[in-house]
């Protein structure tokens, strides 16, 4: 088992500013982390001689719109 980190690490070592670790999608499988999007894909899930099924999946930012729209929805 390859070692865990905790997630405030990861953003620490990636110097994410606090205010912005709500802000970036994390993907989880089975109630573990697999992918911080935009910092880094957890050992057990990066892809080896031995993987036999893929998932793709891209992240984009919001446009600014968009972001607005769900921030005020998020305050109601």
């Amino acid at each position: 088992m390859a070692h865990e980190k905790k997630l405030q690490d990861v953003f620490a070592d990636a110097k994410v500013p606090r205010d912005q670790r709500r802000r970036l999608p994390i993907v989880c499988v089975g109630g573990r982390i697999a992918w911080v999007a935009g910092l880094r894909i957890a050992d057990d899930f990066k892809l080896t001689a031995a993987t036999t099924r893929v998932l793709a999946l891209q992240a984009e930012p919001l446009s600014d719109e968009l972001r607005d729209v769900l921030m005020e929805e998020s305050e109601k």
